[in-house]
């Protein structure tokens, strides 16, 4: 009998040790289904959050990229700038607002692409017809001023010449008349 309280007793440790292992494992594993669900959103958030580093990094690195091309972009205008216009820094080109104006206008279209001593070519060309179409109306004014200077119309009667008579064509009558005139 004493065994069998033994083994009764043996049993009872037996199954409450199962029970508390069963407790035990399922208080474990409630703690861990908790621990899961609340690793799922940290994991989500933590996913989002390295999504935006990257996206940030990506710009970060796309504007790093933007400044470097300017830069470059900056330099290679002012060397192109300070070796093209060195034999133009006079009074007809750069030191000339006008000429400075249409510069940076074709320099901003073109780049370093603008060919700076055929523009300069072309501008003066242009220039010189200007000039000479100038000079050609003003040429044709002038003509025609004294063309027309040297007809003095009044009232559309054209103006004629006295012919100066000679002193025997002059009838007696008239000859006391033109003497008092000129005397």
């Amino acid at each position: 009998m004493s065994e069998n309280l033994e083994n009764q007793n043996t049993n009872e440790n037996v199954v409450e040790a199962e029970i508390t292992q069963n407790t035990e494992e399922k208080n474990d594993s409630e703690e861990k289904i908790e621990d899961t669900s609340k690793e799922i959103p940290q994991t989500n958030e933590t996913n989002s959050e390295h999504n935006q580093i990257e996206v940030l990094s990506q710009i970060f690195k796309t504007i790093a990229d933007k400044k470097r091309e300017f830069d470059d972009e900056v330099k290679l205008k002012q060397d192109y700038l300070t070796t093209n216009l060195e034999s133009f820094n006079t009074e007809e080109y750069l030191q000339n607002q006008d000429f400075r104006n249409i510069y940076a206008e074709a320099f901003d279209a073109l780049g370093t692409k603008l060919d700076t001593k055929k523009f300069v070519n072309l501008l003066d060309k242009y220039v010189e017809s200007r000039i000479a179409l100038n000079n050609k109306r003003n040429a044709i004014k002038n003509e025609n001023d004294k063309s027309t200077d040297g007809l003095n119309f009044q009232s559309g009667v054209s103006k004629t010449e006295t012919k100066l008579k000679r002193l025997q064509d002059i009838p007696d009558d008239e000859l006391a008349s033109y003497i008092a005139k000129y005397i």
